[in-house]
């Protein structure tokens, strides 16, 4: 089952593990949570482009 955000679309969510995200030395360069690893939140391919190509214009 596909997950969804707060308003019903369709998202890919990514959690980082503990281990890697707080070891990594560019930590400071992608989340400024001080303790919990990074999550990233990404809508489906398709989604993602057809929002890029309205946005700008073509």
């Amino acid at each position: 089952m596909p997950k969804t955000d707060h308003w019903g679309n369709a998202v890919i969510h990514v959690k980082f593990p503990f281990r890697a995200c707080t070891a990594c030395p560019a930590r400071t360069h992608c989340t400024q949570a001080k303790t919990s690893p990074r999550n990233l939140t990404f809508r489906p391919r398709a989604e993602h482009e057809a929002l890029q190509e309205y946005a700008s214009g073509e």
